[in-house]
């Protein structure tokens, strides 16, 4: 048994080494724009702004041809509420790990899925943290051998431990090392 677990691990390892020439490192800097499924109903204020702006950041590796997996941050920007005549500001940020899982579909395009697992945390005043699965999807369009423009789609469950999906969208520049 313990030899054939050991034959099955150095055939594995021989694979994914013979497909990854070498591995690759890789950063990637966007611009996101995300939407929160809470209502101002559900956060206890008189009117809530769903949608924002801000940023990302992505650094990876690939391990094989066809998996790479990534250290990423979201800023998924700051939202304006009201309540009772006053008015603030809750910001929300994501970071956490992706295995990003991609096939070339087409000379200089390639599609991807991202399972990933991120840590979301929504600030006012007060911080709320919640760990939760994400899944996201996109295309990489090769513009040389080291430049990719990126985009994709993110869905985040239960964000910030509200019960509610986040998504978000990022269009970025990806750079291969």
């Amino acid at each position: 048994m313990n030899k054939s677990l050991i034959a099955l691990a150095l055939g594995l390892t021989a694979v994914l080494s013979a497909q990854a020439a070498q591995p690759q490192v890789y950063a990637t800097l966007g611009v996101t724009q995300s939407h929160v499924a809470n209502s101002a109903q559900d956060i206890g204020v008189d009117s809530f702004d769903q949608n924002a702006t801000g940023g990302s950041l992505a650094v990876g590796a690939t391990l094989s041809r066809h998996v790479a997996i990534e250290a990423a941050y979201y800023d998924l920007g700051s939202r304006d509420y009201a309540i009772a005549g006053d008015t603030g500001r809750i910001h929300s940020d994501a970071y956490g790990v992706n295995l990003v899982l991609n096939q070339q579909v087409a000379p200089h395009l390639t599609a991807f899925l991202k399972p990933g697992i991120l840590k979301t945390e929504v600030t006012q005043g007060a911080s709320a943290h919640q760990v939760s699965l994400a899944l996201g999807a996109g295309v990489d369009y090769n513009l040389t051998r080291h430049v990719a423009l990126e985009t994709q789609v993110q869905a985040v469950d239960d964000f910030a431990n509200s019960g509610k999906t986040a998504t978000f969208g990022s269009v970025g520049v990806k750079y291969a090392f």
